[in-house]
């Protein structure tokens, strides 16, 4: 079987994305949940619900679901399939890792763009503990030291 994947990549692409969409004894992928410890940034990232709807990715590995998902995706061009897969790539890289960051740096992600201020943040920005982290983060220690606030 692996000497004739060789010769149909195409084949062994469809197969490859079937398995984190459902889970195998072998492949066992998980959705990154967007974790945070404040429930006000967790609200906002997942618009209230407990889980975002219509995931892709991490499935229980179900026997009989990674062959009819293969099956699916053998009916489907290269083109679909890439599209598919990003998906389920995107929704199991994790965050806050730096393979984020270089992928950010590589596609030139303009957060900017997709992404906007909302009160989860402002709630944070008034805690002084976490200002003061920003603050030394951006302009070192000296700089946080001389502004910590002292009453």
């Amino acid at each position: 079987m692996r000497a004739a994947m060789l010769d149909r990549p195409g084949v062994a692409l469809r197969l490859m994305v079937a398995h984190p969409i459902t889970g195998s004894g072998l492949w066992q992928v998980r959705r990154e949940p967007q974790r945070t410890g404040n429930e006000a940034v967790a609200a906002s990232l997942l618009l209230g619900q407990p889980e975002e709807d219509g995931a892709v990715a991490g499935g229980n590995g179900d026997a009989f679901a990674t062959p009819r998902v293969f099956a699916r995706l053998l009916t489907l061009s290269d083109d679909d399939v890439l599209r598919v897969l990003a998906i389920v790539m995107a929704e199991t890289v994790e965050a806050g890792s730096a393979v984020i960051e270089a992928l950010g740096n590589h596609l030139n992600v303009d957060m900017a763009a997709c992404w906007q201020a909302d009160n989860a943040l402002f709630d944070l920005l008034r805690d002084k503990e976490i200002a003061n982290l920003i603050l030394a983060d951006i302009g070192g220690k000296r700089v946080a030291h001389g502004n910590v606030s002292r009453r």
